[in-house]
């Protein structure tokens, strides 16, 4: 199902901000701070995103890539609580934009399909920190 976090999941976005692994993303030198991020169209995954880094990662790229998913049915995320998420976390109109169209999981093929055309996409952007 596309639920949203649990408050502990929401708690545990919030610290991902502190967490040492992701300190040269977040840093602000250019040459490891994050310039893309991309997330799974499903709510967990838009939420912890917009709760971890919408403030800290302002400048950078935000997208979503439906071959991203997580354990389930193959299309779980639901549109209408998607742009719920999206609004009620102030998120940018282009990422509304950007959901509309890519929430769908519809048509995605075997585990190996997807995974090659993620990495095939991440070749294709022009961020190279992400």
């Amino acid at each position: 199902n596309d639920g949203a976090l649990t408050d502990e999941g929401r708690d545990m976005a919030e610290q991902l901000r502190d967490d040492p692994r992701l300190a040269k993303a977040l840093s602000t030198d250019p040459k490891y701070r994050a310039e893309a991020i991309i997330m799974a169209p499903n709510r967990k995954c838009l939420e912890t995103g917009l709760v971890a880094f919408k403030d800290v990662l302002k400048d950078a790229t935000w997208d979503f890539d439906p071959d991203i998913k997580g354990k389930g049915e193959h299309n779980d995320a639901i549109p209408e609580l998607g742009r719920e998420t999206i609004k009620k976390y102030g998120a940018a109109t282009q990422l509304m934009a950007k959901y509309d169209e890519h929430y769908d999981h519809y048509h995605m093929g075997t585990h190996a399909d997807r995974f090659t055309r993620f990495v095939s996409h991440l070749y294709e952007r022009k961020e190279r920190n992400i």
